[in-house]
């Protein structure tokens, strides 16, 4: 049986579409990142898709089909030996990239566990360690995953043992439902970044609320491990494996290139016409423009500033950190009557009730910046 699979790569700012399939191999060495010897190659991975999925736009009474945009769909058709495209390029491309995974280690070499293989035992469990492997894929660009993933099936008929979608790539469908409805609720904001380097506008979605604030905490927490392992590719050829990133810091990326990628196309149907009367001290029409197609502001840095400083104080309001710890009060009854009673203080997580830390903890770590069990605090 196939497996699709999927997940999101801030470094490349593209989503990796893969398959895996079993079939029979022998373990390998260990000094190299070698092929996933489970990937489906590109003629195999196309010919998969079109069984079970359908382009965009056409009608299907499966309700567990998948549903590919046109610009890969048109991808399977082409021929494999054409030439691999940059994981770069603006339509879906034919790439790889270096994906750790569970490796059952023995004596003959290592394979990687398959994503439907039972869980090991004791004695299994014990030969399984984190290597890296090469996985063959299709590199989606933002508007390209937003069509994959806002078809997916997520219902109980997609789910189980039987299911053809892994967790990771049903995961990121959860997730892109949730940017979905940040949109029409209209939770979100124009930006402008301005560096030395670069000037652009973008758009951003805005977790002001305490509902976005808990969905943000309850998405890291059952983020799949697997998420945070893919790299686009190997910066050596020795097999390393890298640090775990934080789970937050990929879903903020996500559902940042999400809302720019749909409000860029939104706006780019809907352009300000050049008889709208805008300022002409600050460069307003360039900033609006940067928001609907390239996101690059041909404008003078000094007003472009003036511009992102009145962007800040208008938005201020809905900026506002909210306050991510309250004050806890704990009454200890004594252990014997006519004893007193003890009162002691607490800082808890909003987000997270269970956590708290105490008045003394605090007082005895006298830095500007507190890291304690995941939780930071300034």
């Amino acid at each position: 049986m196939a497996i699709l699979h999927g997940s999101w790569l801030p470094e490349a700012q593209r989503f990796f579409l893969w398959g895996e399939a079993w079939q029979r191999t022998e373990p390998a060495a260990t000094e190299v990142v070698l092929p996933h010897p489970y990937t489906m190659g590109r003629s195999h991975l196309s010919d998969w898709l079109k069984e079970h999925a359908v382009s965009e736009g056409t009608e299907t009474s499966d309700a567990t089909a998948l549903v590919l945009p046109k610009s890969l769909w048109k991808q399977l058709s082409e021929s494999t030996q054409g030439a691999k495209r940059s994981s770069k390029q603006k339509t879906a491309g034919w790439g790889t990239a270096q994906l750790s995974l569970p490796s059952q280690l023995t004596e003959a070499g290592l394979l990687p566990v398959h994503s439907a293989a039972q869980t090991p035992d004791e004695n299994e469990a014990a030969e399984i360690q984190i290597y890296p492997w090469q996985v063959q894929g299709f590199w989606l660009t933002p508007a390209e995953a937003l069509g994959v993933l806002s078809h997916l099936p997520l219902g109980s008929s997609a789910m189980g043992e039987s299911s053809i979608i892994a967790s990771d790539l049903r995961y990121w469908g959860h997730v892109c439902r949730w940017g979905l409805d940040l949109l029409a609720r209209g939770k979100f904001l124009p930006g402008i970044e301005l560096s030395s380097q670069r000037q652009t506008a973008f758009w951003q979605p805005l977790l002001d609320s305490a509902v976005d604030q808990e969905r943000l905490r309850q998405f890291s927490l059952v983020m799949p491990h697997g998420c945070l392992f893919y790299r686009p590719q190997a910066q050596t050829d020795f097999p390393a494996v890298p640090l775990r990133p934080l789970p937050q810091s990929y879903l903020t990326d996500f559902l940042q290139s999400l809302v720019d990628e749909w409000l860029r196309s939104l706006a780019t149907l809907q352009p300000v016409p050049a008889t709208t009367p805008l300022s002409k001290e600050l460069p307003v029409r360039e900033w609006l423009q940067g928001l609907s197609g390239s996101p690059s502001i041909d404008a003078n840095p000094v007003t472009l500033s003036r511009l992102r400083e009145a962007l800040t104080t208008w938005t201020a309001p809905l900026q506002t950190r909210r306050e991510d710890y309250r004050l806890s009060l704990e009454l200890i009854p004594p252990d014997t009557l006519g004893e007193p009673w003890l009162l002691t203080y607490h800082l808890q997580a909003i987000a997270d009730p269970d956590w708290q830390i105490s008045a003394e903890d605090i007082w005895q770590h006298p830095v500007e910046q507190l890291r304690w069990q995941q939780h930071t605090i300034y």
